[in-house]
């Protein structure tokens, strides 16, 4: 996964997610993707999902499907 496309996070996101349940998986992935400054089109990639879900994620306004979650968690402990 490269960081090199990574154009960051805006302020707005971050408080929101900062305001989120820590324990849910998406809280967690974005998390790790704003200490790492792993943009959101790798995360997309690398899940084989579009940028729209993930920002969907980040936001809180959707979920991802249960098939997606295992892959998440791997890439929330690979990120560390």
């Amino acid at each position: 996964m490269t960081t090199s496309e990574n154009r960051g996070y805006s302020t707005l996101l971050i408080a929101r997610v900062a305001k989120m349940d820590s324990r849910l998986i998406t809280v967690k992935l974005a998390k790790a993707c704003f200490r790492h400054n792993v943009p959101v089109s790798a995360v997309a990639t690398t899940l084989g999902v579009s940028r729209a879900s993930v920002y969907s994620w980040f936001k809180g306004d959707a979920y991802p499907r249960k098939g997606y979650v295992p892959k998440i968690e791997a890439l929330v402990a690979k990120l560390g």
